[in-house]
């Protein structure tokens, strides 16, 4: 695929302006200087790749945060859950205790 091929698709996948896609345009179409306007190209092209790759960049940091995230939440509900069984547990044990302790009482 020529560079010139490529245009179209750097142009609709850029977040440049408006103003500056049609500028690029209009250079295109007007200048008849072919070394500049592959210059431009290939500089399009590379600021394109820099793009994408900031944006995996990015998009790989923003999972790892997720994963973090989705850790520590199932280790704090785990942990939460524990603490609740220990509570129950502890609540249990209270309850025979008190049912030992009446039924000592009723028998004197």
């Amino acid at each position: 695929m020529s560079s010139l091929a490529r245009l179209p698709y750097i142009l609709e996948k850029t977040p440049l302006d408006k103003e500056t896609k049609l500028k690029i345009i209009e250079i295109f179409l007007h200048s008849s200087d072919e070394a500049q306007l592959e210059e431009l190209m290939k500089k399009l092209i590379e600021w394109k790749l820099s793009d994408d790759a900031a944006t995996e960049e990015l998009t790989k940091q923003i999972q790892a945060l997720k994963e973090d995230f989705d850790k520590e939440r199932a280790h704090l509900e785990d942990r939460s859950q524990r603490q609740t069984l220990e509570v129950v547990d502890h609540l249990s044990s209270e309850t025979k205790i008190q049912h030992i302790r009446n039924r000592i009482l009723s028998l004197l």
